[in-house]
């Protein structure tokens, strides 16, 4: 037995030794990095205009990303068309930061087509992107459960239009929205499309 036990110990040496020598630095040759227009926006009802403009930085790069300051940014809807001035917002809702924004408060027209127009004045560039507003789904009923270690369950119920694709999201928060608590995810309706659909969490 002693001697299996020093065969064990020295063949567990050999192996560490060849680990090691296996180990070998290895370059990697990178693309030069390519400075890119990075475009943030949602359009969101009842809340105001705002676009986050950015360029990208590459991987191998130790400068801050750079916000873009010389562009001409427009959402154009229903013949109607806003500017976006360079001025800094902030939504007190999410936390995010747009450095492009419009004192317009969005609508909630679900017709017309909604489109973003940038035009990068530095790279002579222009970029577009359109979209339209989904209706919101109505929720059917709202419950709650409680189980054996009285943990309280919410959940509820809505009825998925099955025309079109919808995507949903959920937040769980408590007494302030947050979107940094459990249970915020995003999820489509391609499993419960055009049916019932009834979601809990505790």
């Amino acid at each position: 037995m002693r001697n299996k036990n020093i065969f064990l110990q020295a063949l567990f040496f050999c192996s560490s030794i060849f680990l090691c020598h296996c180990t070998k630095p290895i370059t990697v040759n990178l693309p030069p990095d390519e400075n890119r227009l990075v475009v943030e926006a949602y359009l969101i009802p009842q809340k105001r205009l705002a676009v986050a403009l950015q360029t990208s930085a590459g991987i191998s790069t130790t400068q801050p990303v750079l916000l873009v300051s010389k562009a001409r940014v427009t959402i154009s809807y229903n013949g109607i068309t806003d500017t976006l001035r360079n001025s800094p917002y902030i939504d007190s809702t999410s936390g995010r930061v747009y450095n492009y924004s419009s004192p317009v408060i969005m609508g909630t027209d679900y017709v017309n087509t909604y489109t973003l127009t940038v035009f990068d004045s530095t790279s002579g560039k222009l970029y577009t992107a359109a979209t339209k507003l989904l209706p919101p789904v109505p929720i059917d009923s709202v419950n709650h459960a409680v189980n054996i270690d009285n943990e309280v369950s919410i959940g509820f119920v809505f009825t998925d239009p099955g025309a079109v694709n919808n995507y949903y999201r959920r937040f769980v928060f408590i007494k302030e929205f947050s979107t940094e608590n459990r249970g915020n995810f995003r999820f489509t309706d391609r499993l419960f499309s055009g049916t019932t659909f009834s979601l809990f969490t505790r």
